[in-house]
């Protein structure tokens, strides 16, 4: 295969920069908790190109899966103890094969030979994972190229199943977010396959070091969006909170300061009552709106929840007051005589698709600042009829009219 003009020397290493789009690399780099030191060092770190290093970090192997996958079921609360046999031989591969479109490739699943199949389907999982090899530089580089030229599914579900381990380590390092593992792996690994889709075997870096980056944003992602059903980070500074809150909290402890809401805003740049706010959504549980109020009250929480919205009554009085302004606001503009107040009463001021100062001031030869006089004179007027015909109890706002 003749070399593209574009190709990287094998020893060449590439930053963050150069293998992941600008949206994606940012989630990653803004949110993502730092790894701790069992986590191969900082992601995407130049040194972690490498070679041996990538090897080393996607080679998570069954032992290590097992003792994951065991402290995560010790932290659940009245979970049933259940084996921890990971070896191979416990389950049984069933899978029609890859199919031709990456984007359907079906994961392996796995039942048990025998007997009831286990109750923890994260057992199951792990299991089927710990069955698959890490590919070889050689072996990695060929399927890429295979799937990259020609498009063969074969390749991609190689290159995919090879990887498993790597979505899972990842899986667990967010857990603390989100007790349900299986529903992280999953986002997961739709991230790895839309990093085998994009990788590019000639740019001289390893599937792992890429798809990485990949993974960690569809984690995060997730995380936002689901991590409670009221959501927990909907702006920049609320997103760094729910991220950090609790390491930046850990480290001015460690270092003999009193992780006051005060000091940590400092500490990372964001307002003290975001701060308080995450404290407490992140510290008090979720209720169900089914449970019931209390022993003596036949009402739900939902049916407790007193209503956000506007009172029917006042609803209704707000209606008809719009009516009555409408009304006058029509009123007014029949007394406009003048040609150009007239026009950029009907052209600017009521209309959707107001025209512009400058539009107005070429019409009638004037300049835009004299247009804006005008405009500005007819907005007074408009606020001194309405409220001599409605009364003090309008308040219509000069930006209203705009």
């Amino acid at each position: 295969m003749s070399k593209k003009k574009d190709d990287i020397p094998a020893d060449r290493t590439l930053t963050p920069d150069e293998v992941l789009p600008g949206d994606t690399r940012m989630i990653v780099e803004t949110l993502a908790p730092e790894p701790s030191s069992d986590d191969g060092g900082a992601i995407g770190s130049s040194d972690q190109a490498t070679d041996e290093a990538e090897t080393t970090d996607s080679q998570l192997d069954s032992t290590e899966l097992a003792h994951a996958a065991q402290a995560h079921r010790d932290e659940d609360a009245g979970q049933d103890n259940v084996t921890t046999d990971f070896s191979p031989g416990a389950a049984t591969l069933i899978t029609g094969g890859p199919s031709r479109d990456l984007s359907t490739t079906t994961l392996p699943a796995r039942v048990l030979e025998q007997g009831i199949a286990s109750r923890d389907p994260l057992r199951a999982y792990m299991t089927e994972v710990s069955r698959y090899d890490i590919l070889t530089v050689e072996e990695e580089r060929e399927l890429a190229v295979r799937y990259k030229e020609h498009g063969d599914p074969k390749a991609a579900y190689e290159l995919v199943t090879a990887n498993l381990r790597l979505v899972a380590k990842f899986a667990f390092k967010y857990r603390r977010y989100y007790k349900n593992v299986l529903d992280l792996i999953q986002e997961g690994n739709i991230g790895l396959m839309k990093a085998v889709q994009k990788f590019d075997p000639y740019r001289g870096v390893r599937l792992s070091t890429y798809a990485r980056y990949w993974i960690e944003a569809y984690i995060m992602y997730f995380l936002l969006a689901n991590h409670r059903i009221v959501k927990v980070g909907t702006t920049q500074a609320k997103r760094k909170l729910f991220y950090n809150l609790t390491k930046e909290t850990k480290r001015l402890r460690d270092l003999g300061f009193d992780p006051t809401p005060q000091r940590i805003a400092d500490s990372l740049d964001v307002g003290v009552q975001d701060v308080i706010e995450m404290k407490q959504r992140l510290s008090s549980p979720d209720a169900s709106l089914d449970a019931p109020v209390g022993e003596d009250d036949d009402r739900n929480l939902g049916q407790a929840i007193p209503a956000t919205g506007p009172a029917v009554d006042e609803e209704v009085g707000e209606a008809e007051m719009m009516h009555l302004i409408g009304g006058a606001l029509r009123a007014f503009g029949e007394t406009i005589t003048n040609e150009r107040e007239l026009a950029i009463w009907n052209e600017r001021l009521m209309s959707e698709d107001p025209l512009t100062l400058d539009a107005i001031g070429q019409r009638f030869g004037v300049t835009r600042e004299r247009a804006r006089q005008i405009e500005a004179k007819l907005k007074d007027n408009v606020k001194s009829y309405l409220l001599k015909h409605l009364g003090t109890e309008v308040e219509l706002s000069v930006e209203n009219l705009t």
